[in-house]
């Protein structure tokens, strides 16, 4: 009988122990993954998930994910999923190579269309009060990131943000007498250019080279000779362009008199006893500021340019508005009180062409595509017109949306972007022809977009910045 209980004893600890080891080997516990999955979870998260197995069965894995954005390699190790983030909808394709605890390997791959949430609010980063600081024009930066120049009360703000949305640096430009700063480029050391009014008893032209981290390398202005009644010059810079030399092109109106920095006198006799008659008034300068050509471009009455951009010969496209009959550099008569006024000028500042066409109120934000542009009017109480004009001036397309004030800015597919008050709205994607692909409420929280131009600029990576404002401070955004 004892040794009954005895061999009964030892039976029953070897069945446990037998047990205890099932329970802890993984080779009776793996599972092997039968499939994997492709979802899109919100905004532009993508995962790519094991089926059929859990962590405590996966041991590596190495995964291939190819989509029409990117190609992504990565190793996990004991999970049976990941997640990354893409800007394009289309087709995805994974191909996860498993090895698992019990010592196999499998390799499982799956194909699937997923659509991307586009243009959502990545991040915003306050930037401060604008009691003194009342606009501001953004640029992307060479890391990626972004630079906004504010201008107003105070001296102009310089400020550097990294992808992130992080403040790498903050300055201010005391030394230079700027009135406000319109534009600011890249330039072609990492540093940048900002262009805008200079004021010092009297309006010039004035534009500063940066460092890229912010240190004034040099300052230029320009100016015509002033008015004989009151002594000062008119000369107001519209805006600064990028050329393809690596110098720069400096746009405005004046009524500045022949000399100094201007070669050609007002096309208006009446100039020099009224300052209002001003004409276009175009400056090519080198990578160091210094000029190479300028160009006064009007008729017998008053023009004003608004903007100018780069065309794909070289050349530029000016345009503006303008109240001069046949006369001057005006082939076209006025059609009513004013109208648009389109210039192409070549690279070396030759007028090639210019037509005039009517418009119902003011021409706002315009971008260049690669054979035409295409800018917005503002055609009364919350109505916007969108022109599309050929490298000839002539009107292709118009259209017309509901909405106060916008911002355009190119997208990727030769289409077009639109960002401000638009109804209910506040983004609209376009295709090249002008058909309305996408609109939305890009949610901005508390926060809500600047009026005019809203300083908004595209980014190389498909999204672009922008200035919001809550009560009575500023930020800088990024939608993507």
């Amino acid at each position: 009988m004892k040794i009954f209980f005895i061999l009964l004893t030892l039976s029953t600890f070897i069945l446990g122990c037998k047990k205890k080891n099932s329970q802890i080997d993984p080779q009776s516990q793996c599972l092997t993954p039968t499939e994997v999955k492709i979802q899109h979870i919100s905004g532009q998260e993508v995962s790519f998930s094991l089926v059929g197995t859990d962590s405590t069965s996966v041991g590596k894995v190495s995964w291939t994910i190819i989509s029409e954005e990117k190609t992504i390699q990565i190793e996990t190790t004991g999970k049976t999923g990941v997640t990354q983030n893409f800007s394009k909808s289309g087709q995805f394709r994974v191909t996860a190579v498993v090895s698992t605890t019990c010592q196999s390997k499998i390799t499982l791959t799956r194909s699937e269309s997923i659509k991307i949430e586009q243009y959502s609010l990545q991040w915003a980063t306050d930037i401060g009060s604008f009691i003194d600081t009342t606009s501001w024009v953004l640029a992307e930066s060479p890391n990626g990131g972004c630079i906004a120049v504010g201008s107003g009360a105070s001296y102009p703000t310089i400020i550097n943000l990294n992808k992130e949305g992080n403040i790498l640096w903050k300055t201010e430009l005391r030394e230079d007498s700027y009135e406000r700063i319109y534009s600011v480029v890249n330039a072609d050391d990492g540093g940048y250019i900002l262009g805008g009014q200079w004021y010092n008893g009297e309006a010039r032209y004035g534009i500063t080279k940066i460092s890229p981290s912010g240190e004034k390398v040099w300052a230029k202005t320009f100016a015509g000779i002033g008015n004989p009644y009151s002594g000062q010059t008119w000369d107001r810079l519209t805006k600064v362009i990028n050329a393809s030399d690596g110098g720069y092109v400096l746009a405005g109106y004046s009524s500045s008199l022949k000399g100094n920095d201007k070669s050609d006198a007002p096309k208006n006799d009446n100039a020099p006893r009224n300052y209002t008659l001003t004409d276009y008034w175009i400056i090519k300068v080198d990578a160091q500021g210094n000029k190479v050509w300028d160009k006064t471009i009007g008729g017998k009455d008053p023009e004003a340019l608004i903007n100018i951009i780069a065309t794909s010969d070289g050349g530029y496209l000016l345009s503006g508005w303008s109240s001069s009959q046949v006369s001057g550099d005006k082939t076209n008569d006025v059609d009513g009180a004013s109208d648009l006024w389109f210039v192409k000028i070549s690279k070396t500042g030759t007028i090639e062409w210019d037509r005039s066409t009517s418009y119902p109120s003011g021409w706002g934000s315009s971008i260049a595509t690669d054979d035409s542009m295409i800018g917005l009017t503002y055609n009364g109480i919350n109505r916007i017109g969108i022109r599309k004009v050929d490298n000839q001036g002539t009107t292709i397309w118009e259209k017309e949306i509901q909405g106060t004030y916008a911002t355009l800015l190119p997208a990727e597919d030769g289409g077009f972007m639109m960002i401000g008050k638009l109804d209910q709205d506040n983004f609209i994607k376009f295709s090249k022809d002008g058909n309305i692909e996408q609109r939305k409420k890009i949610d901005f929280g508390d926060r809500y977009l600047s009026g005019w131009g809203n300083g908004a600029n595209k980014s190389t990576s498909g999204g672009f910045y922008g200035l919001l404002y809550s009560g009575k401070n500023q930020s800088i955004f990024y939608v993507k």
